[in-house]
């Protein structure tokens, strides 16, 4: 995975950068309140010309590695200025969610230093923070992530 990030420009809670693997497509972070315990949403996705998120399309742009590194760098920002956040992240489609899941694995060393990462499994229709290993993300179906103190 090349470990580089594209360069990315922040508007407030908004992260804009372009992935230029075999095309050049323009891409969004947002980090939306989830009105619980300074928790936001991760959203990600392509940016439109309308400036909505697609979050459903899947650009096989030759280029996921760099793309996703950006996303992990993108969340390290995010929680160096806003140092109380927690972010919440699950997959659209179960294809995202063991995408998701497999880089989180594989590429834990990456951010561990400055990230802690919860799995979440959803036990009685409540998502419940389990501690982080290789059984735990093959179970779980989501994540929180907060920066390290």
């Amino acid at each position: 995975m090349n470990q580089v990030p594209y360069p990315f420009t922040r508007f407030d809670d908004r992260y804009i950068f372009v992935s230029t693997g075999e095309n050049e497509i323009n891409k969004v972070v947002e980090f939306s309140p989830m009105g619980v315990d300074h928790c936001f949403n991760l959203c990600f996705g392509d940016l439109p010309p309308d400036s909505t998120i697609d979050d459903t399309t899947i650009s096989n742009n030759a280029d996921i590695g760099r793309v996703l590194i950006t996303v992990i760098s993108i969340s390290i920002n995010f929680l160096e200025t806003n140092h109380w956040a927690r972010i919440f992240f699950m997959g659209r489609t179960d294809v995202h969610t063991v995408l998701y899941k497999r880089i989180v694995k594989t590429y834990y060393y990456l951010y561990s230093s400055k990230l802690a990462i919860a799995p979440l499994l959803l036990i009685n229709g409540q998502f419940v923070a389990v501690r982080f290993d290789s059984n735990s993300i093959d179970s779980c179906i989501a994540f929180y992530i907060r920066r390290k103190i």
